[in-house]
């Protein structure tokens, strides 16, 4: 579900009040096209009407792409994000139960520049097709060699940055008792 609501804001050319549609989640899935104004910049940038000055305006929002199985939250704030981080993390103490298929949801993924978040949400739909074929790399190397894995899921950071993958390489870091060993 996608959630926005119309605020003023005031132009800092001429300080004359827009309202303006701020998004507060922002569902993929839901609505494919703001996936693309993310991706164009057009969901950030704003025209005032008065004297048609554009500028940015960077708000914290949840960006959730249920097919790819991965959850995001931007904000210019790192303490706001590792706010939310720890919400989601602790998803158990919520009166919505997560089901096996949304465990993604514990690992909400944080961004602070906008770039940044456009370059994550390209770099984990690419990740979700391989999502399969990943899991099962990981697995094999983590069989193979648990000390190795951990190295190369330490080294290979964009595998941390998508939700369901993240989920997958924490459980079997918590389930070995790897965590303790190192």
């Amino acid at each position: 579900m996608t959630l926005a609501q119309i605020e003023n804001v005031n132009c800092p050319y001429c300080n004359k009040e827009n309202e303006i549609r701020v998004y507060y989640t922002v569902n993929a899935d839901a609505d494919p096209d703001l996936r693309r104004k993310i991706l164009d910049d057009s969901l950030n940038t704003f025209i005032c009407r008065e004297c048609l000055f554009e500028f940015e305006l960077n708000f914290d929002f949840l960006y959730h792409d249920m097919k790819n199985k991965f959850i995001l939250y931007f904000s210019t704030d790192q303490k706001v994000i590792d706010e939310q981080i720890s919400k989601y993390e602790n998803y158990e103490n919520d009166p919505i139960k997560i089901t096996e298929p949304m465990n993604y949801f514990r690992k909400l993924v944080g961004v602070t520049n906008w770039e940044d978040l456009k370059e994550t949400i390209k770099e984990n739909e690419r990740l979700s097709g391989l999502m399969e074929f990943e899991k099962k790399h990981l697995k094999n190397l983590f069989d193979k060699n648990s000390i190795e894995f951990y190295n190369y899921v330490s080294r290979k950071k964009s595998l941390r940055r998508h939700s369901d993958l993240r989920y997958f390489i924490d459980t079997l870091i918590e389930q070995s008792g790897l965590a303790t060993l190192i």
